[in-house]
């Protein structure tokens, strides 16, 4: 084999893994991008779930304020019907 053919095969091994490397290359940097990214994304659901059950808390303390409210009309509206005293009910 001459010198020139042994720097012509070189030179095709060298364009070959030039050739198979950079994809991978790319492929690896986006697949840690990615991750990344995933991570991200799950704190951020954890987050709104979290605070999103804090609003379900509120909203419930809320609904039952309300359905106390509600009975407690519907309580003196029960007795003003029936023509009793409203001003001895007790709350």
């Amino acid at each position: 084999m001459t010198e020139w053919s042994v720097v012509g095969v070189i030179v095709v091994l060298v364009g070959l893994f030039a050739t198979i490397l950079k994809p991978l290359y790319t492929q690896a940097s986006n697949t840690a991008t990615m991750v990344n990214e995933i991570k991200t994304l799950n704190e951020n659901i954890k987050n709104l779930k979290y605070s999103s059950d804090k609003e379900h808390e509120k909203l419930w303390e809320k609904s039952e304020e309300h359905d106390k409210a509600i009975n407690d009309h519907e309580n003196r509206i029960q007795l003003i019907e029936h023509g009793k005293d409203v001003g001895n009910y007790d709350r």
